[in-house]
């Protein structure tokens, strides 16, 4: 008996560290012809690529000074929520924090909005969105 409520409680704990880790990956889409990507590492970095330019991850240039985006998730909200954060890396002062909302289609697809204003989240994705498909799973290192 005890090996079977052991068993129930590490596939528990498993899912719950599956459901927690889904977002963690290269995301691409397009939007007006551009391939876009968004990389949500499990260090919790964000990376922007768009045509090659990068914005963000653990260390990039905004305005001349070094930067980093993280993000943080509420996925206790529907649809859940993600906030972008750059900060100064010498100081790690918070420059810009964008509000955003993501939905999950399937394990493999996500739709993903900013508002035009980033400091207002959307409340849903009708107005403009981004449909992601996940390019790759981030590696452990």
């Amino acid at each position: 008996m005890k090996t079977i409520i052991g068993f129930l409680i590490f596939l528990l704990t498993f899912q719950t560290v599956t459901n927690s880790d889904k977002h963690v990956g290269k995301w691409t889409g397009e939007e007006s012809g551009k391939i876009i990507s968004l990389t949500l590492d499990k260090e919790g970095f964000a990376t922007f690529e768009v045509e090659g330019q990068i914005l963000g991850g653990k260390s990039s240039e905004r305005k001349g000074t070094q930067v980093q985006m993280t993000y943080e998730i509420d996925s206790s909200q529907t649809p859940h929520f993600i906030d972008l954060i750059i900060t100064e890396k010498s100081t790690g002062n918070e420059q810009a924090r964008m509000l955003g909302i993501i939905e999950f289609i399937n394990i493999n697809k996500m739709k993903f909005a900013i508002g035009n204003n980033p400091n207002i989240r959307p409340n849903d994705f009708s107005e403009k969105f981004l449909l992601l498909e996940m390019s790759s799973i981030q590696e452990s290192d």
